[in-house]
Order: C-alpha cells, then structure tokens, then sequence
C-alpha cells in the first residue's frame, strides 16, 4: 500500500517558491511555455499571501513580464512589468534608482513595441 502525499495548497508559499524556481528551470532549458504556467503560478500566489506590493511580487512579476516581453506577448508583458513598477515604487528602501529606472525603461520598450510611442 504506498501513501500519497497532498500537493501543496495553492496558497502556500512553498508552492510559490516550487512554481518560481520551476518557472526560472524551464527559462534556462528553453521551455517557454511551461516557464509561463510556473511562473503565472508563482506570481498570483505570492500576490495573494504577501499583498501586490511585496519585493516578491515586484522580482516574480519581473521575471514574467520579461519572459512574456521576450515572446512578443507585449500586452501581457506590459500588465506585469507595471505590477512590479508599482511594487518597487512602494518599496525605496528595497529597489533603488538604478532598479526603478531600469523597470521604467522596460515599460517604455513595451510600449513602444505595441506602439504606444507617445505613452512610452
């Protein structure tokens, strides 16, 4: 008789912290796809137990957008490259100007690939 194990709650951390360093493996083998589902994951459970405003949620949220940005998925990248913007905003004493101005960068590069040049 073998025992299963319950998968972690969706809601955990862990899982989080499972899904984001899956999600950062699948990045490195080339996997796209599947480093999307992960990291999504990561992103929307982090969000919901440490608030949208958390360095988590800002270098989560920054990986995606980055991995979506790479894909062409300028909508979708754009979405997540402001949920970081806005959390490395709220955070100084975490994300210095260096940080924030890079973040803003890629939001004006998001922008501009959809073309958007006047809000970039």
């Amino acid at each position: 008789m073998t025992t299963q194990v319950p998968l972690a709650d969706a809601g955990d951390i862990g899982a989080a912290e499972t899904a984001n360093n899956l999600g950062v493996l699948m990045i490195r083998q080339k996997k796209w796809q599947q480093a999307q589902v992960q990291l999504t994951r990561a992103c929307s459970i982090y969000e919901a137990k440490l608030g949208p405003l958390h360095s988590t949620v800002a270098r989560v949220a920054q990986n995606l957008a980055m991995l979506l940005n790479s894909q062409h998925q300028y909508r979708d990248a754009l979405v997540y490259f402001l949920k970081s913007l806005k959390a490395q905003q709220s955070l100084p004493d975490q994300f210095g100007p260096l940080e924030l101005a890079e973040s803003c960068s890629r939001v004006g590069s998001c922008l501009r690939a959809q073309g958007q040049n006047g809000e970039a």
